[in-house]
This record gives C-alpha cells, sequence and structure tokens, in this order.
C-alpha cells in the first residue's frame, strides 16, 4: 500500500511541482494530483520515474511504496 502523506512529503523536501513530474511522466497535472492523492493507481513506470526525481534509496522507496 502506497503511503500517499510520505510520497507527497518526499516531493516537497525534492522541491518537485506536480507540473514537473507531470513533465517527466508525459501526463497532465491533474493526473498527477490524482495519483498522488490515491483517486488513480501508479503504475510502476510511475514508482520508478519517481523514486528516480527524488532520488530514493532502497528503504525511502520501500516505506512509501511498499509499506
Amino acid at each position: 500500500m502506497v503511503n500517499f502523506d510520505k510520497l507527497r512529503g518526499a516531493l516537497a523536501e525534492k522541491r518537485i511541482t506536480q507540473d514537473a513530474l507531470a513533465l517527466r511522466l508525459g501526463c497532465t497535472r491533474q493526473s498527477i494530483n490524482n495519483k498522488i492523492n490515491g483517486r488513480t493507481p501508479l503504475t510502476l513506470r510511475d514508482v520508478v520515474v519517481i523514486c528516480e526525481a527524488i532520488d530514493a534509496t532502497p528503504e525511502t522507496r520501500d516505506s512509501i511504496f511498499f509499506e
């Protein structure tokens, strides 16, 4: 289960906006908003791109995406 609070916190800590993340993923800001608020499921590609964007360690990745 995804810990969306930790995800939003990690994005804020790295100062990654929804617009910037949408650009990396090739989708709209609204689509990102739906994903990081749990309304739309994250794909494996989403997780990989987000982990790269926040420079996630394996521990960070697991605490956010596989808690």
